[in-house]
């Protein structure tokens, strides 16, 4: 007769692994799902304009404004009549740049003008003459709020280049 069966013994080592086997073929492509909802816009409100025909700007130790009569794409934002100062048309945070471009270097200043005071953000100050001025800054502003780019610090005359020779940028962030 057989007898009782006996206590398990210790397992043994393991064995070393075999070699991996061929891929298995690729299965049926799924259902296109539903498309979700649009996201927000990257930006919702902006403006953009130039002065590209080579103006002479006449610059005092205040300021002088800087008419973008040129390639204006104000998308809500309003121009005066010489094309100097322009309306916000919507509260929010904006990213603010510009640039001036002369045709010689000269030592003075340029900034953007937030209800006529100087955007902190937006002063460019050089120690050196240069011909080449521009900034970007980002800051809250208020339907209505009006903005100015300008030349300061010298008295004289400033001749933007042919061209993009001055560009103000406002986009609305959020």
């Amino acid at each position: 007769i057989e007898g009782p069966t006996g206590p398990t013994g210790p397992q043994g080592l393991q064995g070393i692994e075999g070699p991996t086997g061929p891929t298995g073929p690729q299965g049926l492509q799924g259902i296109e799902g539903p498309t979700g909802p649009t996201g927000p816009a990257t930006t919702e409100t902006s403006m953009n304009a130039q002065n590209t025909t080579g103006s002479t700007i006449s610059v005092v130790l205040d300021g002088a404004n800087i008419p973008l009569a040129n390639n204006q794409n104000l998308d809500g934002f309003s121009a005066n009549a010489t094309n100097t100062v322009f309306t916000v048309p919507e509260t929010g945070t904006y990213l603010v740049t510009y640039n001036i471009s002369t045709t010689v270097a000269l030592l003075m200043a340029s900034r953007v003008l937030l209800n006529g005071t100087a955007i902190p953000g937006s002063v460019f100050a050089p120690a050196v003459s240069v011909s080449d001025y521009t900034a970007t800054t980002i800051v809250n502003l208020a339907a209505g709020d009006q903005l100015e780019l300008q030349l300061y610090g010298l008295i004289g005359l400033a001749v933007l280049q042919d061209g993009a020779g001055a560009t103000l940028t406002v986009v609305r962030l959020a």
